[in-house]
């Protein structure tokens, strides 16, 4: 029996799901080396918004709310939240993460690129 309801929600909605959506979503390889940069990123942003594990601040998603008084936002679904991501990440400030999860990279890598940005 295929899972469903809350327990499709649990299982889509992980962090390591988020991680794969973006990946994808910016036209990167799925490697280990990706997703545990990815996985390092997020436990670094240390955040419980809701649908935003990269904490983002990206405006214009309905029913989108403040998560903190610093304009991190919750995100009405894992959907909203991806898409809210990579708006953001396809600024042209984030060039550089987003070339190197192109390309490949490293959680001591990614880390000093997103400590560089403006994220």
């Amino acid at each position: 029996m295929i899972p469903g309801g809350d327990a499709l929600d649990a299982a889509v909605n992980t962090r390591g799901a988020f991680a794969e959506a973006i990946l994808r979503g910016i036209g990167a390889p799925m490697s280990t080396s990706n997703m545990q940069a990815m996985m390092a990123w997020m436990t670094g942003e240390n955040t419980r918004a809701a649908f935003n594990p990269l904490a983002t601040t990206r405006k214009g998603f309905a029913g989108a709310t403040d998560f903190n008084t610093a304009g991190v936002k919750n995100f009405k679904d894992f959907e909203q939240g991806v898409a809210a991501t990579l708006e953001t990440l396809n600024l042209s400030y984030y060039t550089d993460i987003v070339t190197a999860l192109q390309q490949g990279t490293n959680p001591v890598e990614l880390q000093s690129l997103v400590r560089d940005s403006p994220w």
